[in-house]
């Protein structure tokens, strides 16, 4: 079978790109919401990949098996795909009303300030859905877009937590407030400490680029801000790693 190379079918101004590796390929198989035109298979682990195979199947997907060889030149180099890929479509991503309108009971959001490393932003995301939080806030200016690193960085998880892609994270913050949400920034300075914190029903939650950290004027406009309780606060954590923490502490109460 030959490789089609022509653009999705599927008329859509959303970027179209490459997932691979079972994770992210399964979840966005199993994803009403994604738009999926090819899957490619390695030939030698076609037994393997049946769920794969019958999933795209039901998503009515060109399926066509390939040697390893084949299947890698449409990839980066070194990824590590584990005999599948799939090309699809980007998932939509929100402004604030249309977050909203499509998530109308959405209370817990984490915000990312600055964060431009697409393994820590798939990590993130990864942690926020398995703590139960609801969606993802981010600049159009520095914040990685839709990439089969993100997908595979967050397991899965790309397909579950809904993007709200922004311009200015300072207008989102206010709109936020009008909504009733405490915008809380995680800051490793702060004197407060999270588990100290009494969280309302709506909560965003600010996380900043490492080195850097949140930006002063974002910082001056949540609510308040709190640090994780450490050993060692010098050293500082990684933001996938703090945010994980911080998700499991707020989940608690």
């Amino acid at each position: 079978m030959t490789i089609m190379s022509a653009p999705s079918r599927r008329k859509s101004p959303r970027a179209e790109l490459w997932l691979y590796g079972i994770h992210s390929v399964t979840a966005a198989l199993s994803n009403e919401a994604r738009i999926c035109d090819q899957c490619l298979i390695q030939k030698d682990l076609k037994e393997r990949h049946q769920h794969i195979h019958r999933l795209a199947q039901k998503k009515s997907c060109d399926i066509t098996l390939v040697p390893r060889q084949q299947l890698t030149h449409y990839l980066p180099p070194m990824a590590v795909h584990q005999g599948v890929a799939l090309r699809c479509l980007a998932l939509r991503e929100h402004d604030v009303a249309s977050f909203f309108s499509h998530h109308p009971h959405a209370n817990r959001l984490v915000m990312l300030d600055r964060v431009t490393d697409p393994h820590n932003v798939g990590a993130i995301m990864r942690s926020a859905y398995l703590f139960g939080w609801h969606g993802l806030v981010c600049c159009r200016a520095d914040a990685p877009p839709q990439s089969a690193i993100v997908a595979k960085s967050s397991s899965g998880a790309l397909e579950h937590i809904p993007i709200m892609r922004v311009t200015k994270l300072t207008d989102t913050i206010a709109q936020l407030r009008q909504r009733d949400f405490f915008c809380l920034a995680l800051d490793g300075k702060s004197r407060q400490q999270l588990h100290d914190v009494a969280v309302p029903p709506s909560l965003a939650l600010l996380l900043g680029a490492e080195g850097r950290g949140i930006h002063p004027q974002l910082h001056k406009l949540c609510d308040a801000s709190a640090a994780i309780a450490t050993r060692h606060p010098t050293m500082g954590l990684n933001v996938s790693n703090a945010a994980a923490i911080a998700f499991y502490q707020l989940q608690k109460k």
